[in-house]
């Protein structure tokens, strides 16, 4: 009958401590070819989580440096694939050594079997030496002792021959829902046909304008080649006309620069000259304070000049009335009391410059 076609099996067992991570039981059992779809650990149908020999001696390695985080890291992904490979697979066979430690396997049962799932558990030791707990997990009569027991089951489930399912064998019928499905795909194909020849038409007329565009296509090229020389032109122009406004703006600015070199050298004259007429404004108001002293000086002058003439009138006066007495002296005493007068005279004539010079 072929019962086990198409159903995904998943090979679940010992791989840190089993020597070569249980490679050869899993390619051996592999060979059984029933169409069954194997999910095995050792070669994952997936690039993440991939545990080999080389994988767990660096594990190994690191647990002794210490570095925990790392391996704890690696292996939450491992269990994760693990684990979802479990959940997607109908039924699965493990292989146990008790002699080996093993701990994701027992893991890996406990969930399938919350699901009722068919697990077959091949024991190394005989099915004598199977684990107490394990006998009340599972049905004693999915345990053996040999892969050759096991294959003989496998084929007895295939057949149909062996029709004990112990409520986790189920085989589900998909010919009606293909026949359904083939009828619904049949129907999308005439479907798609008829569509494929609307877009058929659609195309060719799509086609015939795009043969219209490609000719427009290549006018616009054309025109865009002239439009393009043009425009070089253009740029020529542009550039020479660029070129001369360059020049001219040089010549300017070479202008501009002899200009404000020649202010500069006239901001620096007229610097001087109003440094000199600084000079000349503090020279003239010290002329103007010493003209302001001489003005003084004047007034006192005009002053003492003013007593000097009142003196001189009185000494005139004076003068006067002595010439007048001398005059009468002379008519009086003669020639030599005269002489001896003008003599006086004269003395106080100098008497009198002497005021006047003082």
């Amino acid at each position: 009958m072929n019962k086990l076609r198409n159903m995904r099996c998943y090979l679940g067992g010992a791989m840190e401590f089993a020597p070569g991570c249980g490679v050869d039981w899993r390619q051996k059992i592999q060979k059984m070819d029933r169409g069954i779809i194997w999910l095995d650990p050792c070669n994952k149908p997936i690039d993440i989580g991939i545990e080999d020999v080389a994988n767990h001696e660096r594990w190994k390695q690191l647990k002794r440096d210490g570095e925990y985080d790392i391996v704890a890291k690696e292996m939450r992904i491992i269990r994760c694939v693990d684990l979802r490979m479990v959940d997607i697979s109908d039924f699965l066979i493990f292989n146990i050594d008790i002699d080996i430690h093993t701990c994701g396997t027992y893991e890996e049962i406990t969930t399938a079997n919350r699901q009722k799932k068919p697990i077959i558990v091949r024991i190394k030791q005989g099915k004598e030496n199977t684990p107490g707990w394990l006998l009340g997990t599972i049905p004693h009569q999915m345990i053996f002792s040999t892969f050759q027991e096991v294959e003989d089951y496998l084929k007895g489930i295939d057949s149909g021959a062996d029709k004990r399912d112990f409520k986790r064998w189920f085989f589900f019928n998909f010919k009606n829902h293909l026949i359904l499905e083939e009828k619904r795909f049949e129907k999308e194909v005439t479907l798609d046909n008829k569509s494929l020849d609307n877009k058929e038409e659609s195309l060719k007329s799509w086609t015939k304008s795009l043969e219209v565009w490609r000719e427009s296509l290549e006018t616009l090229k054309v025109t865009l080649g002239k439009e393009e020389e043009t425009l070089k032109d253009k740029e020529k122009s542009l550039n020479k006309r660029e070129s001369l406004e360059r020049k001219s703006l040089e010549m300017i600015l070479d202008s501009l620069r002899n200009k404000e070199a020649t202010l500069g050298v006239k901001e620096k004259t007229l610097g001087v000259k109003e440094r000199v007429l600084n000079n000349k404004e503090k020279t003239l108001k010290s002329d103007k304070k010493s003209f302001a002293s001489l003005e003084k000086s004047f007034a006192f002058d005009k002053k003492t000049l003013l007593e000097k003439e009142k003196r001189l009138e009185v000494w005139g006066e004076r003068l006067n009335d002595k010439e007048d007495a001398l005059r009468k002296s002379c008519q009086e005493t003669g020639i030599a009391s005269l002489k001896k007068r003008l003599k006086e005279t004269k003395d106080w004539e100098k008497h009198l410059d002497e005021m006047e010079r003082y």
